[in-house]
């Protein structure tokens, strides 16, 4: 299958999700991301190893069976809640769109008529795009997996230009995060 190998003939994975479509009427789809379903189980098998670590001077404290149980009980539905709380997403770029979708949300905006652009960080250390389009259409995304394919963020940063032309205004900590200040 041509289309399952890179050009240095490394086999490709499939993503969890495949990649949006084309919102109707908005041009064909130019490149996309999506979070594969290796790397979907290796940071969820990573949270948990991270959990387990932090709890296992509890357990090796009380050293009771009780201390296993409590631990477990506490352990597996948190890392259930961690799994549904941050699904697999996939990102598809057009020249004048971006849509972002999950299994829970199929959301776009149009990138040319971009009416408001601001950064956010989370405590978690998470840093998102937050979107809005002249008619009124939000989209949030995560700007580690917006740049985890650079025809991805190539084409999202042009029709970011594009918009910046026709009077979209940002703050300086979102300009500076996009590259668009030294």
């Amino acid at each position: 299958m041509p289309g399952s190998t890179a050009p240095d003939g490394r086999r490709l994975r499939p993503p969890s999700i495949p990649p949006p479509p084309p919102p109707p009427g908005q041009g064909e789809r130019l490149a996309s991301w999506g979070m594969t379903r290796y790397a979907r189980w290796r940071e969820a098998i990573a949270g948990l190893v991270i959990m387990v670590g932090l709890a296992a001077p509890l357990v090796g404290w009380y050293r009771e069976r009780a201390s296993w149980v409590i631990v477990a009980c506490i352990i597996g539905p948190t890392w259930l809640l961690l799994l549904y709380g941050f699904p697999p997403r996939s990102i598809s770029v057009g020249r004048d769109w971006l849509r972002v979708r999950s299994t829970r949300a199929d959301d776009w905006v149009r990138t040319d008529q971009l009416a408001k652009l601001s950064l956010e960080v989370r405590v978690t250390g998470g840093r998102y795009l937050a979107m809005e389009d002249r008619d009124g259409r939000t989209l949030r995304v995560d700007l580690s997996e917006l740049s985890e394919n650079p025809h991805v963020v190539e084409l999202f940063l042009s029709a970011v230009r594009r918009a910046r032309s026709r009077g979209l205004a940002m703050n300086k900590g979102t300009a500076k995060e996009l590259g668009f200040l030294p």
